[in-house]
């Protein structure tokens, strides 16, 4: 198994001790910066042999690592061991202070605009070739840059 899939897989197993499923478990896995689908989760899990197991695991107190390597004896997670453990490495929600930094590169954030906004939002984007997303982003980041010093130290260089 490739680090990167035994990581992955890692973090299926860390949504499912979080209680998340569906688009809450995808949302999560992206966060950690993999990308993934409901589909490929559950094909993971029926390779650990069910969620079910994995959960019963989990219950007994096994860390990720742990169940993974009693559901899969033949992998060599050794790459996973000599490293802080994943589960203590998840996202954290909320607001972070000046000296706290967020784990992860990216936060999921949904918001409800106008229609007439979003339209403009869409065509200024396809006008400059950009996605929704980095459209949003570089307009919150010259906003922000104009804003008093508490914004400007978690603004950073795009």
């Amino acid at each position: 198994m490739s680090r990167q899939s035994s990581v992955k897989q890692e973090r299926v197993v860390e949504a499912l001790r979080q209680g998340l499923s569906g688009e809450a478990a995808v949302d999560f896995i992206h966060q950690c910066g993999y990308a993934i689908n409901e589909t490929s989760i559950e094909r993971m899990l029926k390779t650990l042999g069910g969620k079910v197991r994995v959960l019963n695991l989990l219950e007994k107190g096994l860390s990720n690592v742990e169940t993974i390597q009693v559901c899969m004896p033949e992998a060599d997670l050794s790459d996973l061991k000599d490293q802080t453990p994943l589960e203590e490495a998840t996202p954290q929600a909320g607001a972070f202070s000046g000296e706290d930094a967020p784990i992860y590169p990216t936060t999921k954030m949904s918001i409800k605009i106008p229609s007439h906004l979003y339209e403009a939002l869409r065509a200024a984007a396809q006008a400059e070739g950009k996605t929704h997303n980095e459209m949003v982003v570089n307009i919150l980041s010259a906003r922000l840059g104009r804003s008093p010093k508490t914004a400007k130290p978690y603004l950073k260089e795009l």
